[in-house]
Parts: C-alpha cells; structure tokens; sequence
C-alpha cells in the first residue's frame, strides 16, 4: 500500500519522497496588497503637501521682495526730502532765528495833545 508507493532505496535513488510542485494555493490574504496601496495613498499626501508647501513658499518670497520694494522706495524718498530740507536750510534756518530772537516791538500809543496848564499870572 504505502509502501508500494515509495520508491526503492538504492544508490542513486532519493530517500525522501517528493512532494508535488505546483503554485501554491491563491489565499484570500490580500494584506501585502492592502498595505502598498495604503503606502501609495500616504505617498499621495505627501506629494500634496509638499507641494502646497511649494506654493507658500513662493508666495513668501513674492511677499518679500514687495516689501523689499517699498523699503527701498521709503529710503529713496527720504533721501530726496533729506535732500531738499539741506537745500533750504539756511533759508529756513534764518526764518526760524529771526522768529525767536528778533526782539518785539510793541507800539506804544502816540500821546495825545493835551492841553497843558499854563502856569497862573500873579
């Protein structure tokens, strides 16, 4: 019976009986699959927000150099007012000193005529 199933032993022969290769049996186990597609969406989001990060990132960097320009635009017009106040700086330097250290004239009221008292004959 099972005997006559094995083969004799003998040199050259195999000892051990072979099992039967085929493909193993397909299993309803489908977690390898189910943890690369969860890893594919994972890699989805990240792609996401590394791009949004992208994005920000430009537009801080637009933000910056806007604001670069109006501290370079504030610069130049105070260098053009610097400029125009050194200009005129005696000019508004003598009004301000003729303001505050002339001296005040105040105008007194002529006297009116009046009728002086003569001195009495004797």
């Amino acid at each position: 019976m099972v005997k006559d199933r094995l083969p004799k032993q003998g040199p050259g022969i195999e000892t051990t009986p072979r099992s039967t290769e085929s493909t193993p049996p397909q299993s309803a186990d489908y977690s390898f699959l189910e943890i690369v597609m969860a890893m594919q969406g994972s890699m989805g989001e990240l792609k996401e927000a590394v791009n949004g990060l992208k994005v920000r990132q430009d537009e801080h960097g637009r933000k910056l150099d806007s604001i670069s320009h109006k501290v370079y635009a504030a610069v130049a017009i105070a260098l053009v007012f610097g400029g125009i106040i050194t200009f005129f700086a005696k000019s508004i330097n003598d009004a301000i000193t003729n303001r505050l250290l002339a001296p005040v004239y105040v105008q007194q009221p002529a006297p009116s005529p009046s009728a002086t008292p003569t001195p009495k004959s004797r």
